[in-house]
């Protein structure tokens, strides 16, 4: 597999800082969801909420910033 890899440092800090704030927002999208709505309901866009949160906690962990 062939892909573009970027240093860290590379990246100026208000892309980072957009990144963070969008893995956070899905993360809330979640625990809304959980609160209000339940499951059960829509399985796609459960799917998708649940998928996005995923992929937004292993984002953070890998900037060091797993704070859910």
């Amino acid at each position: 597999m062939t892909y573009y890899q970027k240093d860290i440092h590379e990246v100026p800090n208000y892309k980072i800082e957009q990144i963070v704030k969008l893995c956070y927002q899905k993360i809330q999208d979640q625990k809304d969801r959980e609160k209000g709505l339940s499951y059960g309901i829509d399985d796609y866009n459960e799917g998708r909420i649940v998928g996005s949160a995923s992929l937004a906690r292993n984002i953070l962990s890998l900037l060091g910033l797993n704070m859910y």
